[in-house]
């Protein structure tokens, strides 16, 4: 299953996104008001194996019960 990602350019933690400003896990990568063509080209749909920020696996797993996927 392939969730909108996010990577973090310096520490390369690939993070799932939930809206315009934040991450699953509370981070946020988008602080301004709008959003440009260049921050949307940020944003990658990835496989849930790819995501390796702890706390947003973790919420995904609770979110979705069904993924035999993830793992914590």
């Amino acid at each position: 299953m392939h969730y909108p990602t996010y990577e973090h350019p310096t520490t390369k933690v690939i993070h799932v996104v939930t809206d315009q400003h934040s991450c699953l896990c509370g981070m946020i990568y988008n602080s301004f008001y709008q959003m440009t063509r260049r921050d949307l080209r940020n944003i990658k749909f990835k496989d849930v194996m790819k995501i390796n920020c702890p706390e947003c696996r973790s919420k995904l797993k609770e979110v979705q019960q069904d993924l035999i996927s993830v793992r914590s």
